[in-house]
């Protein structure tokens, strides 16, 4: 029981009895946690640079962050956390469609007007990844690698 707050001689500020600390065990994180996650971390890493993110009020869009640059420039952006499927090796993947509302888990490309860029997160050393929509339009994924694809490119959104 040695994460439970002591007094300084060592005894338990309160009576414990029969309290047992928690598994120390990591609890699963959902897909849409780590989704948010991205998202803050992504947040964070703007302020860091000097840009500003603003959350879209409304939640039918599909920018999940507007950034206003350091020139005082507007950018809707996407953010979406890769994944790293055992079938790619090395190689991270990005899903660049929405959901169909329609037509449940059906892949829907991103049109024009959606957002500016996307911001793919790869989780392993919190490196980002921009791609301009026009880039990404029509397709479903696309590949991240190390070494071969454009990483922490944040000087795409200063343009």
């Amino acid at each position: 029981m040695s994460g439970f707050p002591k007094s300084i001689d060592g005894d338990f500020l309160f009576p414990m009895g029969d309290i047992e600390e928690a598994d120390s065990g990591e609890a699963p994180v959902s897909a849409v946690a780590k989704g948010c996650i991205s998202e803050a971390i992504f947040k964070l890493e703007c302020m860091k640079r000097g840009m500003m993110p603003f959350e879209p009020s409304h939640p039918d869009t599909k920018c999940d962050v507007i950034v206003q640059n350091k020139r005082g420039k507007l950018i809707g952006v996407q953010v979406k956390r890769a994944c790293c499927p055992p079938s790619l090796g090395a190689g991270w993947q990005v899903n660049t469609a929405t959901v169909s509302s329609r037509k449940k888990r059906t892949a829907v490309p991103y049109a024009t007007g959606d957002f500016d860029f996307l911001a793919a997160h790869i989780p392993d050393g919190d490196v980002f990844c921009f791609w301009t929509l026009e880039f990404i339009a029509r397709r479903t994924t696309v590949l991240w690698q190390s070494g071969i694809s454009p990483s922490n490119n944040w000087e795409d959104l200063e343009r």
